[in-house]
């Protein structure tokens, strides 16, 4: 940590002014973003398909999710294909670029895809929302969205009464077989034994063929009242089936950008934190490339010779003591010299 601390300090002017122009461009672009993004929105109310209101009476139904969030997830997943989202952009002046090549075509497809938003508001209310810069296009892309979905809705639960009614037909059939059965045994066994006595094996068997019979005749008749109940989707109009896909709030041209405050500390916050994140990436990769070698721990990590004694950092001339000729009372230091002994002189005989 104390790397990066110095390696901030060394370059700090450096590393202030970039963050403080990535955070003027932030600013900048919050402000542009919050004036120049228009946004279109549609509150749908979402109910059970009537079709299932009819052929499932379980209570197990009440245990599910609420029809919104079973509606929001069909809807997003169609939202992740191509052929979904390009039904949309057919329906609205973003078709012009198509070329009707898949991959020349992903990159408009993407495009629009990120621009179409749902979300659960309620148990039955969805939000389908569209943002950009063309207040008619976000506009046309939700009203796109919700007849796309409308008619893809009713046109698998036309195709799945289809394969439900072939397969209660067939099953229909297989009663019928066993019904037939079932008759052709009774009357046999009847006819070989008129008055079978109580307890007898014929009687026994005869109890066990009429209760088959029974139970043969109700399943019989409970599946031709679901083949019939699943023809009622043949007749039901579009209008009466659009009962469970209903608009709440019809999706309008925006006039107005949508600069609310959520979206203005959003965007503000993202670009704090892209910036404060490039500032740090930079001091990190500033001091891993650093190879100076400006402590004693920078020579430990480069070899296993000792560090016998570090210089320390001295002051610069002139933040240090001040001289006389800058104002100062401090005298600089010289050098003194040991006093010095005394020259004697030794007395002899002849003086």
């Amino acid at each position: 940590m104390k790397r990066y601390i110095a390696t901030f300090f060394r370059g700090r002017w450096l590393y202030l002014a970039v963050l403080a122009l990535m955070l003027a461009a932030t600013i900048a672009g919050t402000y542009y973003l919050s004036q120049s993004q228009y946004e279109a929105t549609a509150r749908v109310w979402v109910d059970k398909p009537a079709l299932q209101s009819i052929l499932d009476s379980s209570p197990t139904y009440a245990l599910a999710q609420p029809p919104a969030q079973q509606q929001a997830a069909k809807l997003y997943q169609l939202l992740q294909t191509d052929s979904f989202v390009g039904g949309i952009i057919r329906k609205s002046p973003a078709s012009a670029p198509l070329t009707g090549s898949p991959d020349q075509d992903r990159e408009i497809i993407d495009r629009v895809r990120a621009k179409i938003l749902v979300s659960v508001i309620g148990n039955n209310t969805l939000m389908i929302s569209s943002s950009g810069s063309d207040p008619a296009l976000c506009q046309q892309l939700v009203q796109g969205t919700i007849e796309q979905y409308i008619t893809w809705d009713l046109e698998a639960q036309v195709e799945q009464n289809a394969i439900e009614t072939q397969f209660y037909q067939r099953q229909l059939k297989i009663y019928e077989d066993q019904m037939v059965d079932y008759a052709k045994r009774i009357e046999a066994l009847e006819r070989d034994n008129p008055r079978p006595e109580s307890g007898s094996p014929q009687f026994l068997e005869l109890q066990q063929l009429q209760r088959a019979q029974a139970s043969t005749r109700e399943s019989y008749t409970a599946t031709k009242t679901k083949i019939d109940q699943a023809g009622l989707v043949e007749t039901l109009s579009e209008k009466s089936r659009r009962t469970e896909f209903q608009i709440l709030d019809k999706p309008t041209v925006p006039e107005l950008p949508s600069s609310g405050l959520m979206k203005l500390i959003k965007y503000l916050g993202l670009g704090v934190v892209a910036s404060c994140g490039l500032f740090l990436t930079a001091i990190v990769l500033a001091t891993w490339q650093d190879t100076t070698v400006r402590t004693g721990d920078d020579l430990r990590r480069l070899g296993d010779v000792p560090v016998l004694e570090v210089i320390p950092t001295l002051p610069k001339e002139g933040k240090g003591r001040r001289g006389k000729g800058q104002g100062g009372d401090a005298t600089p230091a010289t050098p003194t010299s040991p006093p010095a002994r005394p020259l004697t002189r030794r007395a002899t005989a002849t003086d």
